[in-house]
């Protein structure tokens, strides 16, 4: 993306969708006046409109208060029309204020009144209000299908100037596809217009955008001439706005031909204008080129200064795609003057505001620089991820749904303009025979057409499907090679240093880190591509934790953690040890990491439902955000490794946790407060000695020889308990609470067989009260 072509982008738009140059000061006080004095009728909504229309660009926080002043009034006359203006006004009020959703659903609110008042203007102005905005969001299908539609109503109702500015706006979406003989063209006719009307607020922009064209076709010296010839409209009109406007581009034209003091000044002489009128989002505009030329000129500290103010003043718009654009801008001078990981922190910034709000372009140029800076700091997981970004930003530009639509759109387009020129021409005819020839032109024409389009959809989706299939083969290739390479290139050799080294030699803990680098990314691959085989059985999950603890023991040395263990002795469990061992050491690890020195880690251990026992690993670092809660599993995630003391890792530790997690019934769960700390957890299947616990139970229960008041009172409803089904163990819980019992644990472990579904534990409890009674003297 250029930044400065795409702010220019967006102010042109702005004017072009309105349908007179701001008013003065003196006539926005005057309005003012007027509104004090109004009473509560519809010469009041008509005030709040024309103020709200005024103070678009400076004040739309003012324009949205005036707008909702008149939508209430307005709806309490039935004064329709006037309800449409206050919509169309509230949508431009979002608008300004970059909430491009908001906007769109009042300008939506605002066609739909004008069309069924039969309002053509103020239908067709709205249409083309839509059109700017999925214009400004690279949704070219759907603007082009509404500058075609408002061009419908503006052409069939003469509306002469509508035409020509909404014929410019089509032209840049043209412009942005790279048609520029199209774009031309709809430039070419939006200025014919305008200087039979005296429209000297489009015909200043639409000589820019012609410069435009000549710049991308190669014509440098065409394109400074269209440029002066608005500057010189501009100061022939007194027009401050086409005067800053071209002064602006002009500084861009000789900006990219090195004519830096040059453009210096034309810049400065467009902010002075700019600041002379309060227009807030052209003085942002001017500061960030400003700001992008010092960078050029290596005046860095200038730079700086600029693009802070330009930043500033956007927030205090709260204009999201302005704030964006500086964002991107000083972190390119951060990232020169300094390094990487100064400017990192800006372009995160800008990626998420921009991915917030859709900004495609934004996303691409962000993402790129990311990526580059992640792959200079050797933190090849984010580079991998911005990289990731950049393409499917780069891709969505042109999606295969975009394709065929746009395709559709611009045959159809171009079919409406034909059928149109050869309507007027057939009007003008004298004979029947020439205008039965004409139709029979025009059906001819029809069916080339329809052929056109099907030939394009086709084209073009059969070579992004062929595209498509090559990358995907690609990458399946590479991934597999590197995987290989990884495992066979890799493993030999450090097996070997661990083999040669000192057991106490800091190079042998290195190689251990790498050596379980390697096996997280082979462990990951089998499970994505099933081949892992889990080898469970019985385990001593509390033994299995120690000799995890033990594995870690360096990494927590050096940080002087302490390990709190909450847990039972000798807790059996159903699992392949070598998985949960790694899942514990992964979750341990990362645990360390982002926790400070001398802090502790809690590993609890507690029985969940039924025959669960639920682990998790508690720590008290610096947390987990709630954005980054939604990628930590995804493949190479990983949080600032600036913030987990530098401990190695390749991003997919996590990945794999939950990979075997999964693979054994289970999920794993994480709960995090940034700053506070982080709780990861999952849980397994114990296995329990029914045996055992029917002894321990009936031992602490029951006195041999003595049958004692608990007893009997189970024993009274032995055989509703044994028809019970355990699908309905909530009625088998109301049935022994309703017996008192003093003693629970009997209760508690029946209840535990019940709620986990385990018939033979359950009926196995039952008997052995009965053989007890049987066994009593």
């Amino acid at each position: 993306m250029e930044p400065r072509k795409n702010l220019y982008y967006l102010v042109i738009c702005l004017i072009c969708c309105s349908n007179l140059v701001g008013a003065q000061n003196k006539e926005i006080d005057s309005l003012t006046a007027q509104l004090r004095l109004a009473k509560e009728d519809t010469n009041k909504v008509l005030l709040l409109n024309s103020l709200a229309s005024k103070l678009r660009r400076s004040s739309p926080d003012q324009v949205i208060i005036y707008a909702f002043e008149s939508i209430v009034l307005a709806d309490s006359l039935s004064f329709d029309r006037g309800l449409a203006g206050a919509y169309n006004s509230l949508g431009g009020g979002y608008w300004s204020r970059g909430d491009l959703d908001s906007a769109l659903h009042y300008y939506n609110t605002s066609f739909q009144l004008n069309d069924s008042l039969g309002n053509f203007k103020g239908a067709a102005g709205t249409l083309s209000n839509m059109a700017i905005i999925y214009q400004n969001r690279s949704d070219y299908p759907m603007a082009i299908d509404f500058y075609s539609r408002a061009l419908e109503i503006m052409r069939a109702n003469e509306l002469e100037s509508y035409t020509a500015i909404t014929t410019n706006n089509l032209g840049i979406v043209f412009e942005k596809l790279g048609n520029y003989p199209e774009a031309l063209k709809s430039y070419n006719e939006a200025i014919e217009v305008a200087e039979r009307l005296g429209m000297t607020n489009l015909l200043g922009p639409a000589w820019i955008n012609v410069g435009n064209i000549y710049k991308y076709t190669d014509e440098p010296e065409k394109e400074i001439e269209a440029k002066e010839k608005a500057l010189a409209i501009g100061r022939s009109a007194d027009d401050k706005y086409v005067k800053a406007l071209a002064l602006n581009n002009l500084g861009i034209a000789y900006q990219n031909r090195n004519q830096f003091e040059k453009s210096l000044d034309y810049y400065q002489k467009a902010l002075a204008i700019n600041e002379e009128v309060g227009r807030k989002r052209s003085i942002t505009s001017n500061l960030i080129n400003i700001g992008a030329l010092n960078r050029e000129l290596r005046e860095y500290g200038t730079s700086l200064t600029f693009l802070r103010r330009s930043l500033a003043m956007a927030e205090n718009m709260g204009h999201q795609r302005s704030i964006t654009n500086a964002m991107y801008q000083l972190g390119l001078t951060l990232k020169e003057y300094q390094n990487c990981g100064a400017a990192i922190a800006r372009f995160e910034q800008g990626f998420n505001l921009a991915s917030k709000n859709e900004e495609l372009e934004s996303v691409q140029d962000i993402s790129k620089a990311l990526y580059e800076c992640y792959l200079e700091s050797g933190d090849y997981a984010k580079a991998v991820y911005y990289q990731t970004a950049y393409m499917n930003a780069k891709d969505s530009l042109l999606s295969e749904k975009n394709i065929k639509e746009l395709a559709k759109v611009q045959a159809q387009y171009e079919f409406q303009n034909q059928i149109a020129s050869k309507q007027r021409i057939i009007e003008a005819l004298e004979t029947k025979e020439e205008v039965a020839n004409l139709k029979v032109g025009i059906l001819a024409i029809s069916a080339v057409l329809v052929l056109v389009i099907g030939f394009l959809i086709a084209r073009m989706l059969l070579m992004r499907k062929e595209r498509k299939k090559k990358e995907i083969e690609a990458l399946g290739q590479f991934k597999e090679s590197m995987t290989g390479m990884i495992a066979h290139d890799l493993k030999n050799p450090l097996n070997a240093i661990l083999s040669n080294s000192d057991p106490d030699s800091p190079i042998r803990e290195t190689v251990n880190q790498m050596s379980e680098m390697i096996n997280d990314m082979m462990l990951v691959h089998k499970f994505e591509t099933a081949e892992v085989q889990l080898n469970k059985r019985q385990t001593n999950l509390t033994e299995l934790i120690d000799e995890s603890i033990s594995r870690v023991a360096s990494l927590l040395e050096k940080k002087s953690i302490k390990i709190v263990k909450e847990m039972s002795q000798d807790l059996q469990v159903s699992i392949d040890p070598t998985i949960i061992s790694r899942v514990l050491v992964n979750l341990l690890t990362n645990a360390i990491k982002y926790s400070s020195a001398d802090s502790q880690i809690i590993l609890r251990v507690v029985w969940s439902t039924g025959q669960n026992l639920k682990v998790s690993v508690h720590d008290y670092g610096i947390g987990i955000t709630p954005e980054q809660l939604d990628t930590i599993f995804k493949p190479y995630s990983q949080l600032d490794p600036r913030k987990s003391g530098e401990i190695a890792s390749t991003g997919l530790g996590l990945t794999f946790c939950k990979l075997a997690i999964e693979a054994h019934g289970s999920e794993i769960h994480v709960d995090s407060t940034p700053g506070e700390g982080t709780v990861f957890s999952f849980e397994l299947p114990s296995i329990r000695s029914a045996d055992r616990e029917i002894t321990e139970v009936f031992e602490s229960t029951f006195t041999m020889g003595v049958q004692n008041e608990d007893e009997r009172k189970i024993q009274s409803i032995m055989e509703e308990l044994k028809e019970f089904q355990l699908h309905n163990a909530y009625k088998i819980e109301r049935r022994l609470n309703e017996l008192g019992l003093d003693n629970q644990d009997f209760k508690n472990v029946l209840l535990d067989a019940a709620y986990s579904g385990d018939r033979d534990r359950y009926d196995s409890l039952l008997d052995g009260l009965k053989e007890s009674e049987t066994t009593v003297p």
